[in-house]
């Protein structure tokens, strides 16, 4: 779907009103979605990165979910100074949890 780089960049701020409703769009097309999202992960848009991990990764089905896992412990165990201040450490660690709690 070409049209998911775009939509991607709507999650940039998850507070714009048209966020949520393309989050839930994107996790239709998960398989599409995912090498999008590990680009924002690998970015510098601390934001960005919080929002990809609450309103797409956290709701993936854990097959796909868990090919997020050692970019999601990065962010965790060696987060940038960025990370630290916007606490997107914070979320990464919740994401762990909850692939511990999936045993992923």
């Amino acid at each position: 779907m070409p049209l998911i780089p775009y939509l991607v960049e709507w999650l940039q701020d998850i507070n714009w009103p048209i966020a949520s409703d393309v989050s839930k769009l994107l996790l239709k097309y998960p398989k599409e979605t995912i090498p999008h999202i590990k680009a924002v992960l690998g970015s510098k848009d601390e934001m960005w990165k919080d929002g990809c991990l609450l309103y797409f990764v956290q709701k993936l089905p854990a097959l796909y979910m868990i090919q997020f896992k050692t970019d999601v412990r990065r962010i965790y165990e060696d987060p940038t100074p960025g990370e630290l201040l916007e606490e997107v450490n914070e979320t990464a660690k919740r994401t762990l949890d909850f692939f511990d709690k999936n045993r992923m």
